[in-house]
């Protein structure tokens, strides 16, 4: 495997070089596209600002789905099971206002700054690297930007892309903050369950400890109901995101 790869980084150093001797355009279009709020589930502005800039960069077919995900494509769609790059567009920040992005020399300070604006740039300078030729490939390479990866948005882009066009994919590289220091290759499933519990009302000091208590015992039946299959990066975590009285 080793041996392999050392093979494929020569025979991309040209390629290297070229991403290397772009990295000032890749930065102003990290700058660019931070400036634009994408707060999960709320990601419509940085989508069409994204289906510009891949449609710039010659991808074909650049559209946005009905779960608000930008994908555009180099190769038939079709013809054999693509390759998948994808970055997400939304970020944790709340605010739906133009962000501002502070540079000093080489450093860059923003919300989403990293994660995942640095994402969607590298994502655009190897979609124009792909569609120009720069990068050859043997297969399609469909490119997306994906919405509500975050928090309560639970991947539901992604979701989407890969119930979809996506679905089938000969391999999926997903783009997410800087650097290229880590490649991870496995991570742990998950599942999200809602529940609604119905308690007693009143003042909430008196009746608040009472619920967290019957929350409580109710999380340990859900534990126990639950069947995880035994392995030792398995895990259940339970939390209490909310209440309403009515």
């Amino acid at each position: 495997m080793q041996t392999a790869v050392r093979s494929l980084a020569a025979t991309l150093e040209p390629v290297f070089r070229q991403i290397h001797d772009a990295d000032a355009g890749v930065v102003e279009d990290q700058i660019a596209v931070a400036r634009v709020p994408a707060p999960t589930g709320n990601e419509s502005a940085r989508a069409e600002w994204m289906a510009r800039r891949l449609r710039a960069a010659g991808l074909r077919r650049v559209e946005i789905d009905a779960a608000g995900n930008v994908i555009g494509s180099v190769g038939a769609r079709g013809k054999s099971p693509p390759v998948v790059l994808c970055a997400h567009l939304d970020t944790v920040f709340d605010s739906r206002e133009p962000v501002h992005v502070i540079r000093d020399g080489d450093r860059l300070t923003a919300p989403g700054i990293s994660d995942n604006a640095r994402g969607l740039a590298a994502l655009a300078a190897l979609a124009e690297l792909v569609a120009s030729g720069h990068l050859p490939v043997t297969r399609p390479v469909l490119f997306a930007a994906t919405t509500c990866e975050e928090g309560h948005g639970d991947l539901r882009g992604a979701r989407f892309l890969f119930d979809t066009v996506a679905n089938g994919a000969f391999a999926a590289i997903a783009l997410d903050g800087p650097g290229d220091e880590r490649i991870v290759t496995s991570a742990l499933g998950r599942r999200r369950y809602h529940i609604a519990f119905r308690g007693p009302g009143g003042a909430v000091p008196v009746v608040l400890p009472v619920v967290i208590a019957d929350l409580d015992d109710e999380a340990g039946t859900l534990q126990r109901s639950i069947k995880i299959v035994p392995h030792r990066h398995a895990g259940l975590l339970t939390g209490c995101l909310h209440a309403v009285s009515q």
